[in-house]
């Protein structure tokens, strides 16, 4: 404790969970663990006060697994919950921005004169850093990977600028990893449904929310267990919902899953959409 005074605070930061959960996916015992956690954090900064030592901390989460199981529990309301979802495409913007930027000797260059440096301005006649957001499904660590495979296959051809087809390969190349992590994320969540986002992707053409159910009733023979996976897909960005012919996807409603569950519900022939990223890998 006495050194711990010489520091003045103390930060604990507990990340990386989803390694230790069986191969089974996430369960509410799972749930019950992560409770216990931050009551253990709770008890352990309560005692730091005792000691006048100034004692913080912080447990990260998927949000999906914090969604559609810690939610749920009963305890959840007394947990102060800070969101780390992106939804502001402008924020990414500039995220990506200063990522570049930290990357550059010559940091004199405005940010424009820098980029028209090193890349193209359009892709699909569309502004390159809005082909890049739309890409990552609003996940910086999907937008990096999509700009710096676009990037390696340029320098692989002996260029320092990136062009429309760097783009557009390394996009389908990320486009098979944002599957695979989907699929993962999605069977962490309900039970025998490995593989099925595949199954699903090959099927998409003129989805709705009836055909949805009957291509996963095929796998998943309980009904709640086919809902759960229409409502995990919403979540994680996958699957969208078509309203006034412009699909609509969870990022687009403040992360409000309830606003596209209403959608569906309203009407059972309602088209839905998979992501273009999605459709990337297999096109």
């Amino acid at each position: 404790m006495s050194y711990l005074r010489l520091k003045g605070f103390v930060y604990f930061l507990l990340d990386n969970l989803d390694r230790f959960w069986t191969p089974g996916g996430f369960d509410a015992d799972d749930a019950l663990i992560v409770i216990g956690l931050v009551e253990g954090m709770q008890e352990i900064s309560r005692r730091f006060k005792k000691s006048r030592l100034d004692f913080r901390w912080a447990i990260f989460v998927r949000s999906d697994v914090y969604e559609f199981l810690i939610r749920g529990m009963a305890d959840y309301g007394k947990l102060s919950i800070q969101s780390l979802e992106w939804s502001d495409r402008e924020l990414l913007k500039i995220l990506f921005q200063r990522r570049i930027e930290s990357g550059v000797m010559r940091t004199q260059l405005s940010w424009k004169s820098l980029l028209k440096e090193i890349s193209i301005a359009n892709v699909n006649g569309r502004p390159v850093l809005d082909f890049l957001v739309d890409g990552s499904l609003m996940r910086p660590r999907y937008l990096i990977r999509l700009f710096e495979t676009a990037r390696r296959r340029a320098i692989t051809f002996g260029r320092s600028h990136l062009e429309e087809g760097d783009y557009l390969a390394a996009l389908k190349e990320t486009g098979w990893q944002v599957v695979e992590d989907l699929d993962r994320e999605i069977s962490d969540l309900v039970p025998n449904s490995t593989d099925l986002l595949f199954e699903i992707i090959q099927n998409g053409k003129n989805l709705t929310a009836a055909k949805f159910r009957y291509l996963a009733g095929k796998r998943l023979e309980d009904p709640s267990a086919v809902e759960k996976l229409l409502d995990v897909m919403l979540w994680n960005g996958s699957l969208g919902v078509l309203e006034s012919n412009a699909p609509k996807y969870i990022f687009d409603c403040g992360y409000k899953r309830q606003y596209l569950s209403a959608l569906i519900g309203a009407d059972p022939e309602v088209q839905l959409c998979l992501h273009p990223t999605l459709l990337a890998a297999i096109n």
